[in-house]
């Protein structure tokens, strides 16, 4: 992030799982940093929603890791060049997904960013007072966020929110 934002450079690689980073996070925020950069995810996932969450945090690309590494260059000489990129696996997992899901409404959409930064620090097991620290906010309204959330997603507990965050790619297992 810092050299993201220090840098600015053309395009950015940013790995969908890398310990104690959120791929997806990381991508939202050098977007913010810096709008020119293109943003090239590089990850094991094919899953639709890891792929969705991708692009709209602001990717321009999804790369397979086990992709060819002349897919990988081609991939960044197309984002370079204000294009999109899918690695094939993923557009033909995207394509299955369209097909049998469409009008499906995504539920990330119903939250705010800053719900969706304490659903993500919820999920990482941080408690109401950690998450407020780390926020810049009070643990009551870390709390007033979370009962929020949970009545916008229509969850019950802690775990449905968990299984949530990892199902919608905010967190992973890797988290």
């Amino acid at each position: 992030m810092n050299l993201a934002a220090k840098l600015r450079p053309d395009v950015a690689i940013v790995g969908l799982n890398v310990p104690g980073l959120n791929g997806i996070e990381t991508a939202r925020q050098i977007r913010k940093l810096s709008v020119a950069t293109r943003i090239l995810i590089l990850s094991m996932y094919s899953i639709p929603e890891y792929v969705y969450q991708a692009f709209r945090a602001g990717a321009d690309g999804y790369v397979v890791k086990d992709a060819r590494g002349s897919e990988l260059i081609q991939a960044v000489r197309r984002v370079s060049s204000g294009k999109r990129y899918m690695s094939e696996v993923v557009s033909n997992v995207i394509i299955g997904d369209l097909a049998t899901d469409r009008g499906v409404r995504d539920p990330l959409s119903l939250l705010s960013e800053r719900e969706r930064d304490v659903l993500r620090l919820t999920t990482l097991g941080k408690s109401s007072a950690a998450s407020a620290k780390l926020l810049g906010l009070s643990p009551k309204t870390v709390e007033t966020y979370r009962s929020r959330i949970m009545r916008k997603l229509e969850i019950r507990d802690i775990t449905g929110l968990v299984k949530f965050a990892i199902r919608h790619g905010i967190v992973t297992l890797d988290s």
